[in-house]
């Protein structure tokens, strides 16, 4: 199974929290690549020493006139611009895009294969919830039935793929030793064999569903919970049906082929490529990447070459490991031990000799709802307060900083929270939203007097928060008057307030008028003008 070590690495906190990790054999990269990097190196080194002892002993100290001091000296200037061409061209491989695409597929599609194999835990619980039988031995042996061909049909599909399951049973008849399947129903398998040769892992599933249909005959079961339990038992199918069309079909070979090709003919260039020469010529050494110019210096063993191996080569085992998830490898799927877990917690849940506890009365039922569940000494240190947003707790952080800032703009009036002027939310929006003049605008409704000079007496009222809080003495007595309540089809545009000497009573017919307007009354404005009157909270 998969290695685990997410406790190890819990507490991100502490230093180094990855050494220990690093120190794992088992699932480790070291166990992957040792094998290959000791190969790989003891190639490098064979290359290295012929050069050394063979060509450069050869050249180095000879009679330049014989002429075989001249064929080798004529093999190592090959064999050193060989290496210099190698060394130019091998960066040209795309070996980081290529492993990295490759191997986000493969665990991608080795994650997938996980999530698709079958719990058989939610189809046990649908049994015991909606499945009504008695707690006989003959309801039990229903309900154990179930659950043991949904075992069996979960282990003869697995072990067509699995190397595990395999070995643990070789053929079908091991699972009738093994109790998962009755000598009967194996002698059904065989005479199916003769008519049939695909793989019939299936057959078992079959089989429960006429459990449920014989269920639903007799009554233990109605009509939509069978159904419910069905879809369960289709899924459980449909779900080794998907493992094994992964293993059917793989992913493209020439994709497989690109990538192992791409590190092999990387490394087998560098095998070359970064061995150490030192140039006897001038114009050789100065031909040497800008790196190995910094001096006349001899490196054995190439250390960086190493970690570069481990790497890639590493990379590329990673996806060789979860391609196949089904293997014998560390990081493959323990089949073997989901199958005695599936079969031990399916029998736990569906056998009816395991009564459920007795209805009683909570530990906090006189407290209602309980004011804090008890932590221990190692716990206490990590209780917080419940969940609250940024800005709620940015804003609410010091609150005497916004305290003049949670009231609407340009509105007066003595109440706490002062409603806006243009709110949208009132049962009058069909009033504001008519398409009047832009001069009957109600946003605009103060710049009704600005359309001819007015007289010195209205100049205090301007503003529009003035004019609310004015006192009833500051208005012109040449305005307060009362309108005729026979003449209520014709009202003024510019009818503002209510009479302030008539506050308790919010009759329509008492507005303040301009006498001098008295012949331009508009009926349409005297339920938005009471609207504007509610929403300055000045009736």
């Amino acid at each position: 199974m998969t290695v685990s070590y997410s406790g190890d690495v819990a507490n991100a906190s502490r230093f180094g929290i990855f050494i220990k990790i690093l120190l794992r054999w088992r699932g480790s990269v070291y166990k992957l690549v040792f094998k290959e990097l000791i190969a790989y190196s003891a190639m490098y080194m064979v290359v290295n020493i012929m050069y050394r002892l063979i060509l450069v002993a050869n050249s180095d100290d000879c009679d330049e006139a014989l002429p075989s001091c001249i064929r080798w000296k004529k093999y190592r200037v090959v064999f050193e611009t060989l290496r210099l061409y190698v060394n130019n061209n091998i960066r040209t491989i795309p070996l980081t895009f290529v492993l990295g695409f490759y191997v986000s597929l493969v665990l991608n599609r080795w994650w997938k294969q996980y999530k698709t194999l079958p719990w058989p835990d939610s189809f046990a619980i649908m049994l015991v919830g909606v499945f009504v039988v008695d707690n006989d031995d003959k309801g039990r042996i229903l309900r154990r039935t179930m659950i043991r061909y949904v075992t069996l049909a979960y282990c003869i599909a697995l072990r067509t793929v699995s190397f595990r399951l395999k070995k643990r049973f070789p053929t079908i008849e091991h699972l009738v030793h093994a109790g998962l399947m009755r000598q009967d129903e194996y002698e059904e398998f065989q005479r199916l064999d003769e008519k049939v040769v695909a793989n019939k892992w299936f057959l078992p599933l079959v089989w429960c569903a006429k459990i449920i249909g014989e269920g639903v005959e007799n009554g233990n079961l109605n009509a939509p919970s069978g159904s419910t339990v069905m879809n369960e038992v289709g899924k459980i199918r449909q779900g080794l049906t998907t493992i094994l069309t992964y293993d059917w079909i793989s992913i493209p070979l020439v994709y497989t082929q690109v990538v192992t090709l791409a590190v092999y003919f990387y490394f087998a260039g560098a095998l070359f490529g970064s061995q150490w020469v030192a140039p006897t010529r001038d114009e050789d050494f100065a031909k040497m990447p800008a790196e190995k110019q910094t001096g006349r210096i001899d490196l054995f063993y190439p250390f960086f070459l190493t970690l570069q191996f481990a790497f890639f080569v590493g990379w590329l085992k990673v996806a060789e490991t979860l391609i196949n998830p089904f293997g014998e490898d560390d990081d493959d799927f323990e089949l073997n031990r989901l199958l005695d877990r599936h079969l031990h917690v399916g029998f736990l849940i569906v056998d009816p000799s395991k009564e459920k506890p007795e209805l009683l009365k909570d530990s906090y039922w006189d407290e209602q709802i309980p004011a804090e569940i008890p932590y221990t000494l190692a716990s206490v240190k990590d209780r917080n307060t419940e969940f609250q947003g940024s800005a709620e707790i940015t804003l609410n952080y010091d609150l005497r900083m916004y305290l003049t800032d949670k009231f609407y703009q340009d509105v007066g009036g003595p109440t706490q929270l002062r409603r806006r002027a243009k709110s949208r939310e009132t049962i009058y929006e069909s009033v504001r939203n008519l398409r009047f003049p832009k001069s009957r605008r109600l946003s605009q409704i103060s710049h009704l007097f600005a359309r001819k000079k007015r007289p010195q007496r209205f100049q205090r009222f301007r503003s529009r928060k003035n004019f609310m809080t004015a006192q009833p003495e500051h208005f012109p007595s040449a305005v307060l008057g009362q309108v005729d309540p026979r003449r209520r089809d014709s009202l003024d545009p510019t009818l503002l307030l209510v009479d302030p000497r008539r506050r308790d009573s919010l009759d329509p017919t008492l507005l303040l008028v301009d006498p001098r307007r008295r012949d331009s009354l508009d009926p349409t404005l005297l339920l938005a003008d009471m609207e504007f009157l509610e929403n300055y909270n000045i009736v």
